[in-house]
């Protein structure tokens, strides 16, 4: 499984939102995106979108960073 990288610590929505959106029109079934988001209000607007678009979404977070790894279905 081939996993591409997202850097959206420095964004705020709603960049943030679009930037994720245009990357996972460019996935195919079975690929992988992962995500690095701080702001906190991003964060929500971006797993609420990933779900509502049936991707598979795993979350963790450190003192830095939320990370979400996504997986195209």
């Amino acid at each position: 499984m081939e996993i591409q990288s997202l850097d959206l610590r420095d964004q705020r929505c709603p960049m943030s939102l679009l930037l994720v959106k245009r990357a996972c029109t460019g996935l195919d079934k079975g690929q992988g995106l992962m995500i690095m988001i701080s702001d906190a209000a991003s964060e929500q607007d971006i797993h609420r979108y990933l779900l509502k678009q049936a991707f598979q979404v795993t979350k963790s977070t450190d003192a830095f960073a939320t990370v979400l790894l996504v997986i195209k279905q």
